[in-house]
């Protein structure tokens, strides 16, 4: 399984890609817990250094098997130039999934042609195969190996079983707030999301607002981007109908994901502005 090759390489970086005094590199991160039985998580992380004024388009993911499904994808940047854009990817099924290809196109500056930088099939690896050696010694008879197999079954079964239980378990502290959101939300029905959304703005910006109306919150985000605030009251004014109304529309989750991660970029931004 795509888990076990992952194993061997649970944190690789892969050859850099340069032009004209940029760099970027791509590093891939097994996540630490699984996505179930069988089924591998996967960072690619893009990090590109060099120039302030470089551009960005993508990452790109070719998976022509349809084999991976991306969940998340995350994006910082600093003031001297470095550009990370990260992307989580789940696995649709149990069994062999080869990463997808990764094409980023990139520029040097706004009025600058695109350039492609691209990772054709990561971690694809090849090992010597050693010769077999000829033996005129007979197999062993079937009702001597039956016992082997079965054992070998029912050890790959408690072993799975296990780390299911402890993956159900423990918790995911590595993440963060946007990803705990994110990860609670795949996970929630839309009556769930005006509590999340709750949650989320206690644990990314320490608001205690579990009692407040929409119309009191937006007191406590007087120093918030306009189009930031705006959008948060109409998400919550949204997901309010939707906990207390069936008939309410449905959660638009692809305008929320969007918000979550301009929050997350807000937050980061504040906190290097307060650390100056």
């Amino acid at each position: 399984m795509i888990l076990g090759l992952l194993l061997l390489f649970a944190d690789v970086e892969l050859e850099p890609r340069s032009l004209q005094g940029m760099t970027g590199v791509l590093r891939i991160e097994l996540a630490r817990e699984p996505e179930g039985i069988g089924l591998a998580g996967v960072w690619l992380h893009l990090t590109v250094t060099g120039l302030p004024t470089a551009q960005l388009d993508g990452p790109r993911l070719e998976d022509p098997l349809d084999a991976w499904r991306e969940r998340w994808r995350l994006s910082s940047w600093t003031a001297e130039g470095t550009i990370v854009r990260s992307v989580y990817l789940v696995q649709r099924k149990p069994g062999p999934a080869p990463l997808p290809d990764v094409v980023l196109r990139v520029r040097t500056a706004p009025d600058a042609p695109w350039h492609e930088w691209a990772w054709y099939e990561p971690l694809a690896t090849s090992k010597p195969v050693a010769p077999v050696e000829k033996t005129s010694m007979p197999p062993p008879p079937a009702w001597v190996m039956w016992p082997w197999v079965v054992a070998a079954g029912l050890l790959a079964a408690f072993v799975a079983i296990w780390w299911w239980q402890r993956w159900q378990r423990k918790p995911s502290k590595h993440l963060s707030p946007e990803q705990r959101f994110l990860q609670r939300l795949s996970q929630a029905d839309d009556k769930e999301v005006f509590v999340l959304l709750h949650k989320y703005l206690n644990e990314s910006f320490s608001l205690s607002c579990d009692h407040l109306t929409v119309h009191e919150l937006q007191h406590l985000l007087v120093d918030w981007p306009v189009d930031l605030r705006s959008e948060l009251l109409l998400l919550l004014e949204q997901a309010e109908r939707v906990r207390y109304s069936p008939a309410a529309a449905a959660i638009n989750h692809t305008r929320l994901h969007r918000w979550i991660e301009e929050s997350g970029r807000f937050r980061d931004f504040r906190q290097r502005r307060q650390s100056v």
